[in-house]
């Protein structure tokens, strides 16, 4: 990645470009890069820089626990979505879009494991 080699690996606009590519890989099928890049270097250097309850974190997060439901596995998705929500609704509130959009994660991801009870 040429943000990576101008910026460094960890540099937030280098992450901010591979959780891009992750995104590609999801659209491409090819879930487990998807997964390796957004789970082990996109969320650790967003967190590492950036705060566990930045927007981008919050759209990492949604973006891997998408990845982990195509993989068939919902209820590590649910977690993951769990995981993000107390600090980003703090920070930005239920109206930011960032954080709407892991909710709504987070509720298709309940409702694929029944747990909203519908």
């Amino acid at each position: 990645l040429a943000h990576s080699a101008w910026f460094g690996a960890d540099h937030p606009q280098a992450l901010m470009t591979m959780r891009i590519l992750a995104c590609t890989f999801i659209e491409v099928g090819e879930l487990m890069r998807a997964q390796e890049l957004l789970e082990h270097h996109v969320l650790p250097g967003f967190r590492r820089h950036l705060g566990s309850e930045h927007p981008h974190v919050t759209t990492a997060t949604c973006n891997l626990a998408r990845t982990l439901a195509r993989c068939g596995d919902v209820r590590t998705a649910c977690r993951w979505l769990e995981e993000a929500r107390p600090g980003s609704w703090g920070s930005f509130g239920a109206e930011h879009e960032d954080v709407a959009r892991a909710m709504r994660c987070l509720v298709e991801a309940h409702l694929l494991v029944g747990q909203l009870g519908v």
